[in-house]
Order: structure tokens, then C-alpha cells, then sequence
């Protein structure tokens, strides 16, 4: 074994060893660290055989690498993956867009599960099914995927429902209807807050109830999405901790139809 193979064996070797020193590390800063090395072996290595060439020519380095302008389409192409890799772990690591142990989920590759290693031009991930789908590292970049890792940080999930109501159903509470409504738990502080309010509201203006649309009423949707943010708030099975994040439920109308009206409600 010659002097060249030696230098690039120890080289590569010193790599190892110091990617394996650091490593544990830089997982914490979402900067996995292999790509990079990968990319400093892939130039050891070019330098070690352009020296190793020109030992055995008799010719200086200066003189190959100048000579590798001319094969610069060439080596462009024979080191495309690597080049787009690298540019791409730049960026995935730069906006802290992926790490290892991300729930990652593509469905175009057919992969769903957690980020194992990220490397030069591959990532690898464990599928639920313990398969490993292995996928380009440009490909996080030109192609959509879901990362779960928001929500493995938050300790809860968000979940969205939609409702569909008639639209011709959606009417005013009447008086009889209004009465029996404090009785529910969920609803008779909202009902005695809100009906204070608007009483006071349609005094002060001098409104004429005896006039269906004038002044503020109550709504069977409007009072049962307020029942729903209820429900959900006081659930012992809700994540209790997101509501104190300010991770709150929400119900919110979309655009009606001609025949129906929906509520999404976000808990």
C-alpha cells in the first residue's frame, strides 16, 4: 500500500472518528452533521487521487487541476448527486426543515415514518412497518412533504371537524326555548352573560322587539357553536395544557351554500 492510500485511509478514518465525537451534538441543534463530512471525504478523496496521478506522471498537481477545466462538464455530471445533495442538506439544515428522529411523511415515495440518517444524497427512513425508504435528499426540497414534528413537540394533536347545518333551519331561539337552555351545564353561563348583554345592547337603542328581525337575538347555531367550545374546553380528554398555550378550540363558519351553512371546529 502506498503513501497516497495511506494519507486517504487516515483521512477518512480521522472524519469518522470526529464525526462520531460530535454527532450526538449536533442532533440536539437540527444539524446532523454526516452530510457535510461526506461532502470533505468527496474532496479528500479527489485531492488524494490528483496527487497520486501526478506523482506517478512526474507532473505538478497545478498542472492536472488546470487541466480539469476542460472536463468540467463532465465531472459536473458524474458528481450532479452529490452537488445537488449538498445544496439541498444546506437548505433543509439552514430553515431547520427536517432532522433525525422527524416523523417525516411522503406519500409520493411511499414513506411514513421516522428520519433515521440524512446523508449526502440519500435520506433514510423507518416506516411503521420497520421498512426503510430510502429518498433523495434533493428530493425534501423539490418535492412536498409533511413533517409531524410540531406536534410530537406540542405533547397534543390538533383536529379539525366540519358541520353541516340546513341552511333553511338555522333560526332565532324563542322565549319558550331561551328559559329551558340555562338548565344545561355547558350552556347557562354563556346563556346568562349573553343574555344580559344583549337585553342591555337592544334597551339602550330603544329597540321594538315585537318585530322579528330588529335588534340582537340568539341563534340556535351561534348557541351551539358556543356549546361545542365548551365541550371541548372542559373535556378532561383534551389536551389541557394546549388551551393554556393559547392553543385554544375554535369554531369558525365557512362560506355558505345555497343550501347548507358549515362550522369548523378546531380542538
Amino acid at each position: 500500500m502506498d503513501a497516497e492510500n495511506i494519507l486517504d485511509l487516515l483521512s477518512a478514518s480521522a472524519l469518522d472518528n470526529f464525526l462520531s465525537l460530535i454527532n450526538k451534538r449536533a442532533r440536539k441543534n437540527n444539524f446532523p452533521p454526516k452530510g457535510l463530512f461526506q461532502a470533505v471525504k468527496l474532496i479528500a478523496s479527489v485531492v488524494t487521487i490528483l496527487l497520486a496521478v501526478s506523482l506517478l506522471m512526474g507532473k505538478s498537481p497545478l498542472i492536472l487541476m488546470s487541466g480539469l477545466g476542460a472536463l468540467s462538464a463532465a465531472l459536473l455530471l458524474i458528481f450532479k448527486d452529490p452537488i445537488m445533495g449538498l445544496v439541498a442538506r444546506i437548505q433543509l439544515s439552514a430553515n431547520i426543515m427536517l432532522s433525525v428522529d422527524d416523523w417525516l411523511e411522503i406519500p409520493k415515495y411511499d414513506a411514513d415514518g421516522d428520519v433515521i440518517d440524512i446523508g449526502l444524497t440519500a435520506v433514510k427512513v423507518r416506516n411503521w412497518d420497520n421498512t426503510i425508504t430510502t429518498i433523495s435528499t434533493y428530493a425534501l426540497i423539490s418535492d412536498i412533504f409533511k413533517n409531524w414534528h410540531g406536534m410530537t413537540e406540542s405533547e397534543g394533536r390538533r383536529i379539525k371537524r366540519s358541520i353541516l347545518f340546513q341552511a333553511n333551519n338555522v333560526c332565532f331561539l324563542d322565549d319558550k326555548l331561551l328559559s329551558r337552555l340555562p338548565k344545561a351545564d355547558l350552556l347557562s353561563q354563556y346563556i346568562s352573560e349573553r343574555l344580559k348583554l344583549i337585553e342591555n345592547e337592544n334597551t339602550t337603542r330603544n329597540t321594538d322587539m315585537s318585530i322579528l328581525p330588529n335588534g340582537r337575538r340568539f341563534t340556535n347555531i351561534g348557541t351551539f357553536r358556543q356549546y361545542l367550545l365548551t365541550y371541548f374546553r372542559e373535556n378532561p380528554k383534551t389536551h389541557q395544557k394546549m388551551y393554556l398555550n393559547g392553543m385554544a378550540a375554535r369554531a369558525i363558519y365557512s362560506r355558505p351554500s345555497h343550501t347548507n351553512l358549515c362550522i369548523h371546529e378546531y380542538f
